[in-house]
């Protein structure tokens, strides 16, 4: 019991060093145009993620997108 509380901690600890760095003003993500996103995800290469509310799915949902709601 006592390793299971200190993985959770450690998985804890490790997704707050991960959101801190990612909300850092100093870090640089990469962007890519629609034009290439759309290519690198029709081709298979990437993995799109649709996080939007439930009323703005009724516009509809890109085929293929992983809906996250």
């Amino acid at each position: 019991m006592l390793n299971r509380w200190f993985d959770l901690r450690r998985m804890a600890l490790f997704c707050v060093v991960v959101l801190l760095q990612a909300c850092s003003s100093e870090a640089s993500l990469p962007s890519v145009s629609l034009e290439q996103a759309r290519a690198e995800h029709e081709s298979g290469k990437a993995l799109m993620i649709d996080i939007r509310e439930a009323k703005e799915h009724a516009t509809g949902v890109a085929q293929g997108v992983v809906c996250c709601r």
